[in-house]
């Protein structure tokens, strides 16, 4: 008899201690950690006391963290990696597509909760929906957010309306919105991806109204152009405007040390663009007011958009985009570009030049390089050399 207690209490132990040795993640103090890969399945319900998430280095979680809005009184809440390359968010399944409110909470990380989502040093990979999504604020530090697949509705990161957001120190290729500046007051530091569809710096699909939001600060970023043919949106799109068009609804926008480059092979979005080339999607009243990236004014417009960039910070005046261009009638788009300052900062080098003008100049000019001294573009046809903003289509 005396030895079978033993026996059981021995057991207990060593049964007790693998049981805590298993648990995963192990909570502590309304601190989570993962401390071996796991599938949690999609909307994997965040407990309210868990406060942190931490996502030890060569761990993947499989599936998407979800709070509820109505069900969190903790206030915010940190998802954190140990390794930036090997501490991964993994979707569960195929991309959904359909753009319901219930699909988008199966997004990688989707919090409805009180105060700030603080994300940092982690990749999210291949979410079945978007990746990092706040409706209020959201702030993003050192992470990689991935859509290898080419799949659309893979947004990277979403923050309530003017939530003043933060993304730093990223890295962002998915196949549609990377960022939303009309959700976030600093983008820095950051690289993006601009693939076929999709823009780097969305402002909207929706009637609101941005007149009273703050200004998106848009620092030392790099777009990296990686499509050959007619790009979906531009760097910075307004996509969609519906709702009260009876006012000029305005978004503000600053870029300094703005990168743009190209992979081998492809080209350059429109740096601006109201509306899709799906019928219906049309931008009335719009004006964005951006300062700097003066060596970028091209805009593109489509559907009848009456929309304008009103561009400053060039070393000549503010200048607004034109409204007359050529339409087509399969698609009902136009296109045209914005009037240059004339002046200034419009270029360092011939490729900001061809960047600006190529196919936006009358009939036999081309471009011949950059007056550096006077920071513009020069065009000849023939014998005639002038400055290009003069010979715009």
């Amino acid at each position: 008899m005396r030895l079978l207690l033993v026996i059981t209490f021995i057991l207990s132990i060593v049964f007790g201690q693998t049981a805590a040795w298993a648990a995963n993640p192990e909570v502590v103090n309304g601190v989570a950690t993962y401390t071996a890969s796991k599938k949690i399945g999609t909307q994997f319900r965040v407990p309210n006391s868990w406060k942190k998430i931490v996502i030890n280095a060569g761990v993947t979680i499989t599936g998407s963290f979800y709070v509820e809005e109505g069900t969190r009184t903790t206030n915010g809440l940190t998802v954190e990696g140990k390794n930036r390359k090997t501490s991964v968010i993994m979707g569960d399944g195929p991309p959904i597509k359909a753009g319901s409110k219930e699909t988008r909470r199966k997004s990688a990380i989707r919090y409805e909760g009180p105060g700030t989502l603080v994300v940092r040093n982690l990749t999210s990979k291949n979410s079945v929906k978007f990746h990092l999504v706040s409706m209020g604020k959201i702030e993003v530090y050192n992470c990689d957010i991935l859509e290898t697949r080419g799949q659309p509705t893979s947004d990277g990161v979403h923050g309530g309306n003017g939530s003043r957001s933060i993304i730093k120190d990223s890295y962002i290729d998915v196949f549609d919105d990377a960022i939303y500046i009309t959700e976030s007051t600093l983008i820095e530091n950051v690289t993006i991806m601009h693939n076929k569809n999709g823009s780097p710096f969305q402002i909207g699909w929706a009637a609101k109204d941005y007149r009273n939001l703050p200004k998106s600060i848009v620092k030392n970023t790099t777009v990296i152009s990686n499509h050959d043919r007619n790009y979906h949106q531009g760097v910075v799109s307004w996509a969609d405007r519906d709702g009260d068009l009876s006012f000029t609804n305005t978004v503000s926008v600053e870029f300094i040390n703005l990168k743009r480059t190209k992979r081998p092979g492809k080209k350059h979005a429109p740096m601006y663009q109201f509306g899709t080339h799906f019928k219906g999607n049309n931008v009335m009243n719009g004006l964005i007011k951006s300062r700097g990236a003066c060596q970028w004014q091209d805009v593109k417009k489509y559907n009848g958009s009456n929309s304008k960039v009103q561009i400053s910070g060039c070393g000549g005046g503010s200048s607004s985009s034109s409204s007359s261009s050529s339409s087509s009638s399969s698609s009902s788009s136009s296109s045209s570009s914005s009037s240059s300052s004339g002046g200034g900062n419009e270029c360092n080098n011939i490729a900001d030049c061809r960047a600006i003008y190529n196919g936006n100049l009358k009939n036999g000019w081309k471009v011949t390089g950059c007056n550096k001294n006077r920071g513009v573009c020069r065009c000849k046809k023939g014998g005639q050399k002038k400055d290009c903003s003069t010979v715009k289509k």
